[in-house]
Formats: C-alpha cells, sequence, structure tokens
C-alpha cells in the first residue's frame, strides 16, 4: 500500500540529495520511510512525526557507526600498543574507549559526545582517531560542534518512553535538519555504495 508513495520518495530524494547514494541500502530504506512520515497526509500525524524521528536517527547512528566508528576500530586491532596502554585506561574510560576496545556498544549521542571531545582531548586514542579521521572526512568535525546534540536526544527519548510529551512536526523538521548536516558531513568523503 505504501510501496509506491515510498518509491516516488525515493526518487526525488535520489534526484535531490546526492548524499544519499553513499548511504547504506538499509539507511536509504528508513530514511525514504522517515521523509514519508513526515510528509504524509493520510495518517494520524503525532504518531508518524515520532517515527520520522526514529527513522533518521536509526539512520545517523547507523551511517556513524559503520562509516566512521567500526573503521577506525578496525584500524587500531594493528595498534595493539594503543589498546593496552593502562594509563589511556585510566584517562579515558568511557563509552568511546570500551567501543573500540571491544568492551561495549557506542550510542549516536556517545559518538557525537566523542567527535565534539576529540579538538580538546590529549588522549592517546582519541588524537589517533583524529589524525585517522582528518584526511578521510575532513569536514566532519568542524561539522558536528554545530549540532545540536541535546534536541537528537531529547527526541529520541521522547519517541522511546511513552510517558513523555509526542515530538511535534517542528521538533521533526529540527531533528532532519541536524540529521541531515551530520550525514552531509560524515558522506562528504565517503565512497558511492551500490544500489
Amino acid at each position: 500500500q505504501l510501496a509506491p508513495q515510498l518509491d516516488f520518495v525515493r526518487m526525488v530524494v535520489d534526484n535531490h540529495w546526492p548524499p544519499f547514494a553513499r548511504l547504506d541500502e538499509d539507511c536509504r530504506e528508513r530514511w525514504c520511510s522517515g521523509v514519508l512520515f513526515l510528509s504524509s497526509r493520510q495518517f494520524d500525524k503525532q504518531a508518524l512525526y515520532g517515527l520520522a524521528v526514529y527513522a533518521f536517527l536509526w539512520v545517523a547512528e547507523r551511517t556513524l557507526r559503520t562509516q566512521i566508528f567500526l573503521p577506525f576500530k578496525d584500524f587500531l586491532k594493528n595498534r595493539s600498543v594503543l589498546l593496552n596502554d593502562q594509563h589511556q585506561q585510566a584517562e579515558n574510560g568511557g563509552p568511546f574507549l570500551d567501543f573500540v576496545e571491544g568492551r561495549g556498544p557506542i550510542t549516536l549521542s556517545q559518538m557525537l559526545q566523542s567527535l565534539r571531545r576529540l579538538a580538546q582531548s590529549n588522549s592517546r586514542v582519541e588524537n589517533e582517531f583524529r589524525m585517522w579521521l582528518r584526511p578521510r572526512r575532513p569536514l566532519l568535525l568542524d561539522s558536528i560542534g554545530a549540532v545540536h546534540e541535546r534536541l537528537i536526544t531529547s527526541a529520541r527519548n521522547r519517541e522511546n518512553h511513552a510517558d513523555l510529551a509526542l515530538v511535534s512536526l517542528n521538533e521533526t523538521c529540527e531533528v532532519f535538519g541536524e540529521v541531515k548536516h551530520v550525514l552531509e558531513a560524515v558522506l562528504a568523503q565517503a565512497p558511492h555504495t551500490t544500489p
């Protein structure tokens, strides 16, 4: 029933937003679903705004994880001296180090915080991350500073927890813009994926 509408949304997004081609297939599907939920006039708007927020944030989290954080984690496997540094663990035992050492997952909010912290970090692993990231995604670190992480976290929490107020159209549009900004920075130098 929604397939023709999703196909139309996909065609429009593909033709008017070049970074779309650099998303993996699951992310392209979710992004188009989010755009459809945001623009649909057939269903309960309030419910769809939350679904749109969820879709956009899912794409941001997956894209940051698969295109930035997992490749860096793989890069560090060959540099075990950084991961075995006891001083480093005491200095920064947070979610980022836990993730790169394989001790836990990392959330969207934690990834954004880790990227924002890179400019002031004295941590060996974070310095290595900054040096690894600069030639691969030169726009990302400068772009992350402008992202409204609280808006993203608040919208996700409100979608995940039924006792909080529903996400409004304005907030959904703001989240859309923030996520689009993050994705454009992440995908600026990324290779195209196959459709």
